[in-house]
């Protein structure tokens, strides 16, 4: 018997067996009646209970021997909602567990010493993850936290020799004690701004430690936090309050004083459950948009630090690539045959439209915001980009796996599986006045995000007066603002999309009552 109950019947000799209907329907139900009659552990190779609820279900053992384990959403038409303290501790020969998205709580020491998991997905039900939930996994090398996750307890990543970096989510408020203590390989973490405290020890012993970077302003701190972690800098935002040249014992600098790093040094990592094949898209404040295979996933990442603003489940696997319209929104396709709009902040769906076939073709918009994109259904499709509503379609001979390109007059270029190449008319007049209109973003197929900087700080008591020169493009719009505390911007000039000329020097106007401000361009 293979796992989750079902028959597996070998053997070295080949035979001819004839059936009657009659008998095989014999057989059958003997065969339901067997299965029905097995203890539970040895039907789904685990152990569990009926929750007092009586409606989901807790998995309390693991008795298998697989080394890849998918730990189901149900069992018995009930959700698995949580996995029971020491379900599969000292479980050594587990490389691999993904678990399902029904799972909310995962228990105290429920893979403690699992020493062999290289890979563990956890899925965005779950809310905490308990005491010593994955103690001593020295095996594991990245945790991608979910943003689902609000606490994580007492060691429960202690002793995770093999971990690199670690960003936690911004739903996560408090940091357990002694939560990543002694992870000896630990290099860098991020904490966001929704972390209030960080507990006793909870990096305590990590001697690898080089920068510890916080998007908000300080947590209150336990003692001992960062004891041992005798090589770490702590790197805080500008515009952040609070700091002081230490913190937990360990010097401080602001974000931009970070270490440059050299050519082909990696700057972040983030880790999905499955294949990225969906190339990322750039919006004009740097989030990164990009698509998953693990549970059919779009992701918006913060560009400088890796940290995951939101993720978005769709109901199939997403290899297209996202394309993002002029007021923000978020445009993709998914196997599960719609196109989806998102909101870029915040990752709330705005619309889906529904093809006859898999979305693999990445969305083109054109200068009027219509949404153009093919899809296995033989079929391109012109979208109005606000509410999804479906304006033509046009039938090519095959499959359109083909990402849709548009020229300056808004013909819209696509090929087909038929061998074919063709140009539709459309009512755009090119492409869309956005940071990154369709796949490889700009008319020059570079996939380059338009040239700009920011934000440029400057502190005075200096001087009363400075040009700038401001990075201009043929693709864009270049806007000045400008800010005295990075959280609130104000437009001071706009630029158009300028042709033969790299940028445009501008005269700053300084203000000598405020002792910092703050400049950036970004386009539009």
């Amino acid at each position: 018997m293979n796992k989750l109950g079902l028959l597996k019947y070998s053997s070295g000799i080949h035979r001819h067996v004839w059936i009657t209907s009659l008998s095989w329907f014999v057989v059958r139900c003997f065969l339901f009646l067997s299965l029905l009659t097995l203890p539970v552990a040895v039907k789904a190779q685990f152990t569990y209970t009926t929750n007092d609820n009586k409606i989901s279900i807790t998995i309390t053992k693991y008795t298998g021997s697989a080394k890849e384990l998918v730990i189901p959403a149900a069992v018995n038409g009930l959700p698995v909602t949580h996995i029971a303290d020491n379900a599969f501790r000292n479980q050594s020969s587990l490389t691999s567990v993904t678990i399902g998205n029904s799972v909310t709580s995962i228990g105290g020491s429920a893979f403690y010493g699992c020493t062999g998991l290289t890979s563990v997905t956890i899925p965005n039900s779950v809310t905490s993850i308990e005491s010593a939930a994955f103690y001593g996994c020295t095996g594991l090398t990245s945790v991608t936290i979910p943003n689902s996750v609000t606490s994580i307890g007492y060691s429960a990543f202690s002793g995770c020799t093999g971990l690199t970096s670690v960003t936690i989510p911004n739903s996560v408020t408090s940091i357990g004690d002694y939560a990543f203590s002694y992870c000896t390989g630990l290099t860098s973490v991020t904490i966001p701004n929704s972390v209030t405290s960080i507990e006793n020890g909870a990096f305590k012993g990590c001697s690898w430690l080089q920068g510890v970077y916080f998007l908000g302003n300080p947590p209150s701190l336990g003692t001992d936090a960062f004891v041992g972690a005798t090589a770490a800098t702590v790197y805080y935002l500008p515009g952040t309050t609070g700091w002081n040249a230490i913190f937990a014992g360990r010097p401080t600098k602001q974000w931009g004083d970070a270490p440059l790093l050299s050519p082909g040094a990696k700057k972040w990592e983030f880790q999905t459950g499955g294949w990225v094949s969906s190339s990322p898209a750039i919006g004009s404040e740097g989030t990164v948009y990009v698509g998953s295979y693990d549970n059919k996933k779009v992701y918006a990442l913060n560009g400088a630090t890796g940290a995951e603003k939101w993720e978005f489940q769709t109901g199939g696997w997403v290899r297209s690539s996202p394309a993002i319209g002029s007021e923000g929104t978020v445009y993709v396709g998914s196997y599960d045959k719609k196109v989806y709009a998102l909101n870029g902040a915040t990752g709330a769906k705005k619309w889906e439209f529904l093809t006859g076939g898999y979305v693999y073709s990445s969305p083109a918009i054109g200068s009027d915001g219509t949404v153009y994109v093919g899809s296995i259904d033989s079929k391109v499709y012109a979208l109005n980009g606000a509410t999804g509503a479906k304006k033509w379609e046009f039938l090519t001979g095959d499959l359109v796996f083909s990402s849709p390109a548009i020229g300056s007059e808004g013909t819209v270029y696509v090929g087909s599986d038929d061998k074919k190449v063709y140009a539709i008319a459309s009512s755009s007049e090119g492409l869309a006045k956005s940071p990154w209109p369709r796949f490889h973003a700009n008319n020059q197929n570079t996939g380059k995000i338009a040239s700009g900087f920011g934000p440029l700080t400057i502190n005075y008591s200096l001087q009363s007066g400075l040009n700038l020169a401001i990075p201009v493009s043929p693709d864009f719009e270049t806007i000045l603002e400008y800010s005295t505390n990075l959280n609130q911007w104000s437009e001071q000039q706009r630029f158009g999309r300028q042709s033969g000329v790299p940028s445009i020097v501008v005269p700053l106007k300084i203000d000598q009552q405020k002792p910092t401000q703050y400049w950036r361009a970004r386009n539009q």
